[in-house]
């Protein structure tokens, strides 16, 4: 529902919509990161509304939630390294037990290696065992 408001009539029906939140507990957190997300307003910008309409609670129930969202945001940034990392381990190990078992590796199958998702990574680390040439090996799909 929020998010069906356009900038003009957002500020009007914020406050509103703020006045009204209990002054604590896990629906006025997750409203207030859902406001946050949907009319993408940063931490100031919400931490000086909430202030203002609320000044005995407004900074506690701001911190409170901008901490869960920066929580989030930072395992998500840990998951998405450590799946980069993966990959890059994956295709390591490839590369070096394609050049070993094809006797070198040109660049542009090297190229196809590096550039590949996890799921192809995964296919070709089977494939690598029975396949005859580096031809046959590519062509595998998952």
């Amino acid at each position: 529902m929020v998010g069906a408001f356009n900038a003009e009539v957002r500020a009007a029906h914020l406050n509103g919509l703020l006045l009204a939140l209990p002054e604590s507990g896990a629906f006025t957190r997750q409203t207030l990161k859902y406001i946050s997300g949907a009319w993408d307003l940063d931490k100031d910008a919400l931490d000086a509304i909430l202030l203002a309409l609320r000044p005995e609670e407004g900074g506690a129930l701001m911190g409170n939630t901008l901490w869960d969202i920066e929580e989030r945001a930072e395992r998500r940034a840990e998951r998405r390294a450590q799946a980069k990392y993966l990959a890059q381990g994956k295709a390591d190990t490839l590369l070096a037990q394609l050049r070993l078992k094809f006797n070198g590796l040109s660049d542009e199958a090297a190229s196809k290696v590096r550039a590949a998702p996890v799921e192809q990574l995964d296919v070709w680390l089977a494939a690598i065992l029975t396949a005859a040439d580096i031809d046959e090996f590519l062509a595998a799909k998952p």
